[in-house]
């Protein structure tokens, strides 16, 4: 069965795990590309995008959940070839 469904999802890549909902994060695409180039974290990409653009991140235990923000980042600074502060890329 594990193998019927993963060459279903090969055969039909744009039904996968996106389903039409488009990110939370598409709509600050711009501004976040430009944060990534100039070398901020993701922390402080959280907190612009709270303070400035009002989006709001889940509480838990007083710290801020940003894992979707920081795999949203992930995958802009590679589609753009941007180089992420801190980071080296795997060879």
């Amino acid at each position: 069965m594990k193998k019927t469904l993963q060459d279903w999802i090969k055969a039909n890549p744009e039904k996968g795990a996106r389903r039409g909902r488009t990110n939370q994060f598409e709509t600050y695409k711009d501004e976040l590309k430009v944060l990534l180039e100039q070398g901020y974290s993701v922390q402080k990409i959280a907190q612009y995008l709270e303070e400035i653009e009002k989006v709001k991140f889940k509480k838990k235990d007083g710290q801020n959940v940003t894992t979707a923000l920081a795999a949203y980042l992930r995958e802009l600074a590679k589609t753009h070839g941007i180089k992420r502060a801190g980071r080296s890329a795997k060879v």
